[in-house]
């Protein structure tokens, strides 16, 4: 199996949380979610995280699978860790697991969601399409 795939970066959009809806994510989960059971080694497909963004920390994510949206998911809380731009981030492995999936899993939206370090109610979001591949260990997404 070869090396993941490299995606094109995605910038954040921002957006408001002042209900406090976000609240039940105010805990680190502290590992990786995983989009079906938990995958046997040989058909592990990961998706990994570049961000390049200060100030803001992955929370959680949902699925999109043939237009219907699940449910938040916790993710791992990731802030940043690519200084550099995405391509070179890519180059030097600057990127961390957070999703597992099968390689033979059929394509999927995956939605970031970023809480501000500054301002709890703010909020951004990226949409990433993820296409799993048994020729890779998985997919590295960017985020600036």
């Amino acid at each position: 199996m070869e090396e993941p795939v490299n995606s094109a970066s995605q910038a954040i959009a921002v957006y408001n949380d002042s209900a406090g809806q976000q609240s039940q994510f105010s805990r680190d989960p502290g590992s990786l979610a995983h989009a079906t059971e938990s995958p046997a080694e040989a058909n592990r497909f990961t998706i990994y995280l570049r961000l390049r963004t200060a100030g803001m920390t992955l929370k959680k994510a949902r699925i999109n699978r043939g237009g219907s949206w699940g449910a938040f998911i916790p993710m791992p809380w990731i802030h940043q860790n690519c200084l550099a731009d995405c391509e070179t981030c890519f180059h030097n492995k600057n990127y961390q697991p957070i999703m597992d999936t099968t390689c033979d899993d059929s394509a999927f939206t995956l939605e970031l969601h970023f809480q501000s370090d500054a301002d709890p109610n703010r909020w951004g979001r990226t949409a990433h399409s993820i296409t799993p591949d048994c020729s890779h260990t998985g997919q590295v997404e960017c985020v600036q």
